[in-house]
């Protein structure tokens, strides 16, 4: 289930940050670990979008990334759940943050079943 009041302070952030970071978080618990960072970026001919992102979700007990969503560059907005990459329509940071922890659920129940 996603935890409303962290997305509500994602939200606020969102909204009402302006510089460099948009948005930095890191937190583990269980066998998890969530790490988000959401940059603003200028413009340019080789990152030709104004927000650069990663979040991901780690299993702290092997390492390995469960989910991944980011557009770093070269391949532009992705994302990545378990092996598998897949494309990712970009609509914006908050539906971003939405769409991670949707992925976020998936996995974990995934594994809980």
């Amino acid at each position: 289930m996603l935890n409303l009041p962290k997305l509500l302070n994602i939200w606020l952030v969102l909204q009402y940050n302006h510089g460099e970071i948009i948005y930095e978080y890191d937190y583990s618990y269980g066998y998890y670990r969530e790490k988000i960072i959401i940059r603003s970026v200028k413009l340019t001919k080789t990152h030709p979008y104004d927000v650069k992102y990663s979040l991901v979700l780690i299993d702290t007990r092997t390492g390995k990334r469960l989910v991944c969503f980011d557009n770093h560059h070269g391949k532009g907005h992705h994302f990545h759940r378990l092996e598998k990459e897949f494309s990712y329509d970009f609509i914006d940071a908050w539906q971003l943050v939405v769409d991670f922890y949707n992925e976020v659920e998936k996995v974990k129940t995934r594994f809980t079943e």
